[in-house]
């Protein structure tokens, strides 16, 4: 197999307003997944511009990059790692202090885990959640330091 340019995102240009909910929809192979990773600057965008609070990701290292996703926002993945010894809340802790926050969640941060309807199941582990219900725990924890923003999948 050689290596094949295959275009994708062309033409793509739109903005996100700061606590704006968005939804990505379209056919499969469309290129959903492949704008999320960049805009959230898991992949590195081969042309154009992509600017996150102002900060362009195309210029910046992997380094940096992360640094980013770890400050401003978090990503929802149907695939979640989550650590099966630690309840919901326990597993959103240590995704917080991971992302340099402390190990608390902030206050603020439990309207959007009741706008999630997994508040009321922090003290289950992982396995006691559905599929669905882990996800969105799984990275609410990930990288949000408050109700911030989220890229998802």
């Amino acid at each position: 197999m050689g290596d094949i340019d295959v275009p994708a995102l062309q033409g793509v240009n739109f903005s996100v307003i700061r606590r704006e909910f968005v939804c990505i929809m379209g056919p499969s192979g469309s290129g959903k997944s492949t704008l999320l990773y960049i805009v959230g600057g898991l992949m590195r965008s081969t042309s154009g511009t992509i600017r996150i609070e102002g900060q362009d990701l195309v210029s910046m290292t992997d380094a940096e990059r992360t640094n980013l996703r770890k400050t401003t926002f978090g990503f929802v993945f149907q695939a979640h790692r989550l650590l099966s010894a630690l309840s919901a809340e326990e597993n959103i802790a240590v995704a917080h202090d991971i992302a340099g926050h402390g190990d608390q969640i902030d206050p603020e941060f439990y309207p959007v885990l009741s706008l999630l309807g997994i508040e009321e199941r922090l003290q289950h582990k992982p396995q006691a959640l559905s599929g669905g219900r882990a996800a969105a725990r799984g990275d609410r924890e990930s990288n949000c330091q408050s109700a911030h923003d989220l890229v998802g999948r």
